[in-house]
């Protein structure tokens, strides 16, 4: 898969990972943790504030009973791991929030990851906040987010090398996967009419869309690369998807 596959590697998922331990972002670890609650709670502020730009937040989010902090999962910089539910009038939209939130062990004031990931889709608009947990567009997001979480950075490839793929393992529809039971997806589609982030007074946050492809669209980037990646996020631009998750 190019680029994105080496900046991840495996499925954080994979069960040669599970155990292992997950690196910090590129920020050195603090003796003394400093007070971000504050900051925290500002750059929530202006996540909610964003997307009330964009549609209506659904008002429960989407936690859980025990923080995966806890578990054998990936760390998120702050401690706060959730997701929202946005409704717009065509679509529903999942996003990670949690990603941008300080982390408290950095001797860096700085917003988490520097991001949060999105999914978009026309298919769960009639779907309640159970079924919205239960699908496979969640858990593929829920995934996504796990692996920025692993990597630390994405801002910084997705500046040099433009729109991203990967592929994930997870479970959806069998029409999507590949032959080897992967899911594509391509990070960093342009959203038009949409900003592409906001500011907070300790740094930028992007907003990165996640848009899942066919399974023919992830063989033809499998094959031919980041020409047949950019062919691919072209024609979709092109015919209009662009950002949409395939249904």
């Amino acid at each position: 898969m190019g680029f994105i596959e080496r900046l991840f590697g495996r499925d954080w998922q994979d069960p040669q990972l599970q155990g292992r331990g997950v690196a910090a972002p590129a920020a050195t670890a603090s003796k003394t943790d400093k007070p971000t609650s504050d900051h925290s709670i500002a750059v929530q502020q202006a996540l909610t504030a964003y997307w009330e730009g964009v549609g209506d937040s659904d008002p429960d989010p989407i936690n859980y009973l025990v923080n995966p902090a806890f578990e054998n999962v990936p760390r998120w910089p702050g401690t706060r791991q959730a997701f929202r539910v946005v409704r717009t009038n065509a679509t529903v939209i999942l996003s990670s929030d949690g990603l941008s939130d300080p982390d408290p062990t950095s001797e860096i004031l700085a917003p988490g990851a520097g991001c949060e990931i999105y999914l978009e889709t026309a298919d769960l608009l009639k779907t309640g906040h159970q079924g919205i947990m239960d699908s496979w567009q969640f858990r593929a997001l829920e995934n996504m987010a796990g692996n920025i979480a692993l990597a630390g950075d994405i801002k910084g490839p997705l500046r040099r090398y433009g729109v991203l793929s990967t592929e994930l393992s997870v479970e959806a529809p069998s029409q999507l996967l590949s032959d080897n039971g992967t899911l594509g997806a391509l990070i960093g589609m342009p959203v038009p009419n949409r900003p592409r982030g906001f500011r907070t007074t300790i740094g930028d946050v992007d907003m990165i869309a996640m848009t899942v492809i066919t399974a023919a669209e992830l063989a033809e980037i499998v094959d031919g690369g980041a020409s047949a990646r950019e062919s691919v996020a072209r024609r979709r631009i092109d015919s209009g998807t662009g950002h949409l998750s395939v249904e």
